[in-house]
């Protein structure tokens, strides 16, 4: 990343930290890179293992979307834009709720805690997701659809972190 889309990155990160009262990039910091600028990094025992899981919380989330689109058979339909009024909001809100209950967070050891507290995080970010959603597209908040997105999102993070468990184990 390079000059406005480090900003960018760095303003985005801060705004969910201060959002989430939590300590979201405590094992970041900014350091010089030869051209001038500033660039995030983190331990390097923490990088690999953090970055699969996020790209896997997003991948959940976007596979979540698409089967939806899908099985409703709008996803061809729909347009780019909506697609997107549902994927960002959810996962935004994901990232919100999953940093607030500090599962970003080595607490990979603790596996049951860890699990259960990602698919409690999941449940609780559909409605706030949802009302995000609703004012994005200029309409009401379904509430089956709440209910479905976070049955939906709960199965798949708690698969998805079950999964990058046994990963990080073997």
């Amino acid at each position: 990343l390079r000059g406005r889309d480090k900003l960018i990155l760095i303003a985005w990160v801060e705004v969910v930290n201060s959002l989430a009262n939590s300590k979201l990039i405590s094992n970041y910091e900014l350091v010089p890179i030869r051209s001038g600028g500033y660039d995030l990094a983190m331990d390097k025992e923490d990088q690999p293992r953090d970055w699969i899981l996020r790209l896997g919380d997003a991948a959940v989330y976007l596979v979540i979307t698409l089967i939806g689109f899908s099985t409703h058979g709008i996803l061809a339909s729909s347009g780019l834009v909506r697609f997107l009024a549902t994927l960002i909001p959810f996962y935004a809100s994901w990232v919100l709720f999953a940093s607030w209950g500090s599962l970003y967070r080595g607490s990979y050891d603790r596996l049951i805690p860890w699990i259960l507290g990602s698919g409690t995080a999941a449940v609780l970010a559909a409605p706030f997701a949802s009302t995000l959603r609703a004012i994005w597209l200029g309409a009401p908040i379904q509430v089956t659809f709440v209910l479905v997105m976070a049955g939906f999102s709960a199965l798949g993070i708690m698969l998805w972190r079950g999964l990058f468990h046994l990963l990080i184990r073997h």
